[in-house]
Parts: structure tokens; C-alpha cells; sequence
């Protein structure tokens, strides 16, 4: 072989090398991306089905105290119809007693049927002055039952403001991640890329639903298992949804039964996982 062969056949080698680094490269970052991507909208469409509930059920409960406080303000403008009636029933009885206390010192009489009217007229003044203060009474518990559900109905149109300002701000992030994803795959193109080895690892199921049965240091059992499709060597994520959403790290299978799966666990929250936490693609 001349020296000329020997360059080129040098040359050729060193672009083999290029050429499979370029490969590995591409089909590291099109993985990552597509497993963000993936993970990010199971957890965005949990976090907006938990929200869209809490939007509906503080509408709802927004509704229903709005009604109360209809109710209440017409309960209050009755019993405010009552109050001045019964003010100004006890103010033409109390005129009327001044006008018979004045007859009775100005005639000096001892008649027992005025005595008696106005015996009659001082009862009727008491019982009005005694249902105007149990009005005055009523009033006051109502303003303050108008106040409270005032100020719970204020708590819930601020939290059902928040929960839709959550939901938006998840929605524009998928909306971005995904605009990222796609000019991605743009850049890179239709072609399927296999990693060194030959081997691709199969996705778990997208359908796939599982939860967190046992934890002992860094391994976790979880179910399913096979039956449902899962294979040595996938990796799942796993999430807490209640009290709130929340994303805690990821599961390497290492192990699959029919029933149960073994896996490690790994990523910045994974310490936190318990037994009850779920599994998703």
C-alpha cells in the first residue's frame, strides 16, 4: 500500500470517528428532549385538571355565597322596613301618653277608665320599645353574617383568580416547551438514530398508571409490573399530586415481575418518595 492509501485510508477513519460522535451527540439531545417534553405534559395536565377543579369548585362556591348575600340584604331590608315601622309606632304611642299625661294634670281627674288607658298606652309603649330593640338586635346579627360571607366570598374570587393565573402560566410553558421540541426535531430531521450498542430501549406504555408500594434506600417497588408493559431499563417519573402537584425524581427499572417492578431512584427530590406516590411515563 503506497503512503498515499494509507493517508486516505487515515482520513477515512477519522471522519468514521466524527461522524459516530455527531450521531451519539444528536441522539442524547433528541432523548432528553423528548423525556422532558414527555414528563412535562403528564405533569402539566395534572396540574391543570387539579386546577380547572379548583376554579370550578371556588365558582361554584362563589355563586352559592353570592346567593346567601342576596338572601341576607333582603332579609336585612325587611327587617329595616320593620324597625322604622315600629320606631315610628312607638313614637305616636309615646305622643299619645304625653297628650293623656297632660289631660290627666290639667283636669285633675281621677277618671279610672283614663287611668287604665293609660296603663294600657305605658304597656303597648314597653312592648314596642322592647320589639324595637330585639329588631336592632336582628339587624346586628345580620350585618355581621353579611360581612363574613363578604369577606369569604372576597377569599374565594382571590383564590379562583390565582388558580387561573397557575394554570395560564402552565399552559404558556408546555405551549414554549413544545414550540422547543418541535424546531428541535426541525434541526434534526425524521432519521432514526441508534445508539452505540444497537440496542433501543422500549418506552414504557403512555396509558401506563402505577404507584410507589415500598421504599428501602434507594430502591422502590412499584406495581404493575410486566403485565403492564414494563421492561428492564425504562425509566418512569414519579410525582405526589395532593396536597398539590409536586415532581420528585425518576425510577430505573432494574427488576420486572409480572405484578411488581424493582427500580432505582434518582434526581433532585428523590429522598421524598414514599409508598403512595404515582407513576407515570
Amino acid at each position: 500500500m503506497t503512503i498515499l492509501g494509507k493517508i486516505l485510508v487515515f482520513v477515512n477513519l477519522v471522519f468514521s470517528l466524527v461522524t459516530a460522535g455527531l450521531i451519539v451527540m444528536v441522539y442524547t439531545t433528541r432523548t432528553n428532549w423528548n423525556d422532558a417534553f414527555t414528563k412535562l405534559s403528564a405533569t402539566n395536565k395534572v396540574v391543570r385538571a387539579q386546577a380547572d377543579a379548583d376554579v370550578e369548585a371556588a365558582r361554584k362556591d362563589a355563586a352559592d355565597k353570592e346567593q346567601r348575600l342576596q338572601t341576607l340584604t333582603g332579609e336585612q331590608q325587611d327587617l329595616g322596613n320593620k324597625l322604622k315601622a315600629a320606631v315610628a309606632e312607638a313614637d305616636r304611642t309615646r305622643a299619645r301618653l304625653a297628650d293623656l299625661e297632660k289631660t290627666q294634670t290639667a283636669s285633675q281627674t281621677n277618671n279610672q277608665a283614663q287611668t287604665d288607658e293609660l296603663n294600657r298606652r305605658k304597656a303597648e309603649v314597653e312592648a314596642a320599645q322592647k320589639q324595637v330593640a330585639d329588631l336592632q338586635k336582628q339587624v346586628s346579627e345580620v350585618d355581621q353574617r353579611l360581612t363574613a360571607l363578604r369577606d369569604e366570598a372576597t377569599n374565594f374570587r382571590i383564590q379562583w383568580q390565582d388558580a387561573r393565573d397557575r394554570n395560564e402560566a402552565l399552559r404558556q410553558q408546555n405551549e414554549g416547551l413544545a414550540r422547543e421540541v418541535e424546531q428541535l426535531r426541525r434541526q434534526i430531521g425524521p432519521q432514526r438514530i441508534t445508539p452505540p450498542g444497537g440496542q433501543i430501549t422500549a418506552r414504557p406504555p403512555d396509558e401506563l398508571q402505577g404507584t410507589v408500594v415500598e421504599v428501602r434506600g434507594d430502591l422502590a417497588t412499584i406495581e404493575p409490573g410486566s403485565d403492564a408493559g414494563l421492561r428492564v431499563g425504562q425509566r418512569l417519573s414519579v410525582a405526589r399530586y395532593y396536597p398539590q402537584a409536586l415532581f420528585l425524581g425518576y425510577i430505573e427499572i432494574t427488576s420486572v415481575q409480572p405484578h411488581q417492578a424493582v427500580g432505582r431512584l434518582s434526581g433532585t427530590n428523590w429522598r421524598q418518595i414514599k409508598a403512595g406516590d404515582k407513576i407515570t411515563p
